[in-house]
């Protein structure tokens, strides 16, 4: 089998909205006649991107053989992002985890509500962005201004976001198979300030919008009008099906979902982003499953299944995920080392210090790095960062240095706990700095994706890399008012 075999399947079959992320993403496939399904294998699980791809009247035996050969693997089986309901005889339960709008484009703009038709309108006549569809020559030549433009914006968007990359249906692959793809650009001037990227969704005669991105300088309104351009275009090919793809826990009804969505508020805005969607006039919301087979836990499988966008693991997400927010650890780290200064000066020196001159030496080594942090959180500065991991290395050292020669004989009950704090602390710090100093650095715009490479394994399950797998997929946020695209307001990147 190869990616040929694949992309004739999803020609023929595709009709789910991430069917084409099939091909996009770093997953392998599990193929059984004129039917496959991909995945992501998470070590206990089998994650699939949706449901099998092929033909209507063999999706439930495709079903029942993947789950057959991953049970004879040992693994589960965790069907994400299944936009069918599940028929009662597939054997398997449906939680529902969000749901898609869908738009057929020739009643755009009629679908619109009245009020918002009557803004796009006005802001079509007084645009001040040129709107056009990018031609695959300028996408696939990596020094267009076109390109590059894009590529800013990409790395604008990414320097942004409040978590760090995710992977599986999440990755952001904007140039892999750039001649199936639709690329839409808004431009003010000769710079590219917002661009949308539509995938084939073949079975259904229509388009997925992956991806809308906007630059910070962009008009109020660039994004809607870029969006008008789209559907327009896609009318005249003669589409009938867009989709602007899953709103994550809109609609869901279980109580572990609801309590994630509410847990998650802080990093994802998923009332904005389907307010956002919504006010585009969808002619209907399509329903978004996990299915998984029946008594299986519920929590378990939703914990198999974020597993497959964190493919290196939690904690690697998690610290990447801080010091893509480095200035807000820098601003807790501050505020921790505010009363733990405070609760130093005021320690009994000859219980916990050789010296009172190594008390005060303390001291003043904690104020330097609470002023220091303070700083950091203000403005991340490569430099500042280098010269405080140094001082918190320099820390954990002397620490151990003091404890191992003078608190160790004299520590008992909770000074065992104070002093942990005093030697990890300066420790994490440290850690967290070296890995910070260069967040500057983590999205460089105009950054060429290397060509995928397919390598075939000797059984019929083969892998699909791509070298942008460290991208994230976009999310948009919404603008409470439109304004006059003459306005250029600091705004955050939709």
């Amino acid at each position: 089998m190869s990616n040929a075999t694949a992309m004739q399947i999803l020609r023929s079959h595709g009709r789910a909205a991430a069917s084409f992320q099939i091909l996009t993403s770093d997953l392998q496939y599990w193929f059984s006649g004129d039917a496959c399904v991909a995945y992501a294998d998470v070590g206990g699980a089998w994650v699939a991107l949706g449901g099998p791809v092929g033909p209507e009247e063999r999706e439930l035996e495709a079903t029942h053989q993947f789950v057959q050969e991953a049970r004879r693997r040992g693994k589960r089986v965790r069907f994400f992002a299944l936009e069918r309901d599940v028929p009662a005889d597939a054997r398997l339960t449906a939680l529902q985890i969000g749901e898609q709008p869908v738009w057929n484009p020739a009643d755009w703009p009629h679908s619109l509500p009245t009020k918002v038709r009557g803004q796009l309108r006005r802001d079509l006549k007084k645009a001040t962005v040129r709107l056009r569809l990018a031609s695959s020559a300028e996408i696939e030549d990596p020094t267009s201004a076109t390109r590059r433009g894009i590529d800013a914006v990409i790395a604008q968007w990414l320097d942004s976001r409040k978590m760090a990359p995710m992977g599986f249906m999440v990755q952001l692959n904007p140039y892999h198979l750039a001649h199936e793809r639709r690329f839409f650009v808004a431009e003010l001037g000769d710079k590219v300030v917002a661009a949308l990227i539509a995938v084939p969704v073949y079975g259904r005669n229509g388009w997925f919008l992956e991806t809308l991105l906007r630059d910070p300088g962009a008009p109020n309104g660039t994004v809607e009008l870029l969006f008008s351009q789209a559907m327009e275009t896609f009318a005249a090919g003669g589409s009938t099906y867009v989709t602007f793809g899953l709103c994550p826990l809109s609609g869901a009804k279980d109580n572990i979902t609801k309590l994630i969505r509410r847990g998650a508020r802080s990093f994802y805005n998923f009332d904005g982003l389907r307010k956002f969607k919504g006010k585009l006039g969808p002619s209907e919301w399509e329903p978004v499953y996990l299915a998984y087979p029946k008594g299986d836990n519920s929590a378990v499988a939703l914990l198999d299944s974020l597993r497959a966008f964190v493919p290196r693991g939690f904690l690697h997400f998690g610290l990447k995920t801080m010091v893509q927010r480095a200035q807000a650890v820098c601003a807790v780290i501050a505020a921790l080392l505010l009363p733990w200064t405070i609760a130093l000066a005021l320690a009994d020196t000859a219980h916990w210090f050789p010296s009172r001159a190594v008390h005060l030496g303390w001291v003043a080594l904690d104020l330097v790095m609470l002023v220091g942090f303070a700083a950091l959180a203000r403005k991340f500065q490569k430099r500042l960062a280098l010269a405080l991991a140094a001082c918190a290395s320099f820390d954990f050292a002397a620490s151990c240095l003091q404890f191992g020669s003078y608190n160790l004989p004299r520590t008992e009950g909770a000074d065992w706990l104070l002093s942990a704090i005093g030697i990890l602390g300066p420790l994490g710090c440290a850690l967290f700095l070296w890995f910070s100093r260069n967040r500057d650095q983590l999205h460089k715009a105009g950054a060429e994706a290397p060509r995928s490479r397919v390598s075939r394994p000797r059984t019929t399950r083969w892998t699909a890399t791509d070298a942008l797998a460290e991208l994230q997929d976009s999310g948009v946020q919404p603008r409470a008012r439109h304004a006059a695209p003459e306005s250029l307001p600091e705004q955050s990147a939709s």
